[in-house]
């Protein structure tokens, strides 16, 4: 393969990789309970986290359990339960 014929197909996987991503959001339900919607709305993960953050490299650190008050403040979450 020549140059150009690579740096155009790189190009291209780029541009599609950049199509597909999405930006998710946090949103809070009736019942309080946090979940992600992309950017139409569409419900991406279930609403079932105590607290839910903003993605930041692909991953958003959850609470399960956690006291929302103090979680919010970055003080600990007596006792729930964090991931990603």
């Amino acid at each position: 393969m020549n140059t150009k014929t690579i740096i155009t197909t790189c190009l291209l996987l780029l541009g599609t990789m950049a199509l597909q991503a999405q930006e998710l959001k946090y949103f809070r339900d009736n019942f309080g309970k946090y979940g992600y919607k992309d950017q139409s709305g569409k419900i991406i993960v279930e609403p079932k986290y105590d607290m839910a953050f903003t993605f930041m490299n692909g991953v958003a650190p959850i609470n399960i359990g956690g006291d929302e008050s103090l979680i919010r403040v970055g003080i600990d979450s007596r006792g729930g339960k964090r991931g990603f």
